[in-house]
């Protein structure tokens, strides 16, 4: 990158860890109970490894003002958000010296059962009612094959069911909620606040007002209908930041057309965009991406796994988020 807020011209690299031959080493080996217990994990907490490093390949120079109250302009004000502080002002710099890391990420590591585990999951338990309930998972493969659309069809179509009883809320009640989570999208953590008030099967939220006020408008639901929003709430809470937003802005027509490319997928096992396409998804469109992905091939499939970056959230788990969030928000739109 050229020099910025200070900073010398420098160069990123990355190293990661190949996670399907980590988890074919390590996935249902046996642990002891006790060698688990002494992890003495905190509720909330999670044990993890680093699966990927950023580091520069040379000396990065980091140039800022001094003031009286601390190191605060330049980069670190935009990054960290911080305002400067103190009237006395001069300038310092400091080197990094290469081969530092940057950054890095985590992936989590499963000890349930006294059995390892290092797969990307997303585990939703569903209620239905005070009866029964079940977990719907989204998993990353621990092997080298790819799932086929035919495969991805039938799981995708077992979770769209648990959508169905967004259809029965009234007019009124659905469009009110989506022009609440249109609001709650735009802040990620009010959004992963909604799924936790909706898991917890909280009433309100009080550290939140839209979130409270999205909770007010499920009052008069019934146990499958919040069952509902919570798995629509919790796909929109799993895509990458700013889709979530996207999704829920997108136009009346531009949503019929992804239902119908949805529908196709799941029905067909093969969806083919139309000669008439609203202009977000035409070519340059900011959704024309999501498009094409919900037209991909089995061939397309297998190729962009082997080029994916992103073993947080795999290829197949993205398709499925995406699939759920169009059906999910398709009976909500007027």
């Amino acid at each position: 990158m050229d020099t910025v807020d200070g900073v010398s011209s420098f160069t990123l690299k990355k190293k990661t860890v190949d996670i399907k031959k980590l988890g074919g080493r390590t996935n249902d080996k046996k642990l002891k109970i006790k060698m688990v217990e002494m992890l003495k994990l905190k509720p909330g907490e999670k044990l993890t490894c680093v699966y990927q490093m950023v580091y520069n390949t040379t000396p990065v120079i980091l140039s800022c003002i001094a003031g009286s109250g601390g190191l605060v302009s330049g980069m670190f004000n935009k990054i960290l958000h911080l305002s400067l502080l103190g009237n006395k002002k001069e300038e310092t710099s400091y080197t990094v010296p290469e081969d530092t890391t940057f950054a890095y990420g985590l992936i989590e590591i499963n000890t349930k059962g006294g059995t390892l585990g290092i797969k990307p999951r997303i585990t939703k338990e569903i209620r239905f009612g005070k009866g029964w309930a079940c977990n719907i998972s989204f998993d990353g493969d621990g092997d080298d094959s790819c799932k086929t659309l035919e495969k991805l069809k039938e799981e995708i179509s077992e979770k769209a069911f648990l959508l169905q009883p967004l259809e029965t809320l009234p007019e009124s009640s659905r469009r009110n909620l989506l022009k609440a989570l249109r609001e709650i999208v735009h802040d990620r953590d009010a959004l992963t606040l909604l799924e936790e008030t909706l898991d917890k099967e909280m009433t309100e939220c009080p550290q939140s007002q839209s979130v409270s006020s999205f909770m007010a408008l499920l009052r008069e639901a019934s146990s499958r209908q919040r069952d509902a929003v919570n798995l629509l709430v919790t796909a929109l809470d799993s895509l990458p930041d700013g889709a979530a937003a996207l999704l829920t802005a997108c136009s009346p027509e531009t949503l019929t057309v992804l239902q119908q490319l949805v529908s196709c997928l799941m029905e067909d096992g093969q969806a083919r965009l139309p000669e008439s396409l609203p202009v977000s998804l035409q070519e340059g469109g900011e959704l024309r991406w999501l498009a094409e992905l919900l037209c991909l091939t089995d061939q397309k499939l297998k190729e962009m796994k082997v080029q994916w970056d992103r073993p947080e959230l795999p290829s197949e788990m993205l398709l499925q988020l995406l699939c759920l969030v169009v059906k999910g928000l398709s009976p909500m739109e007027p």
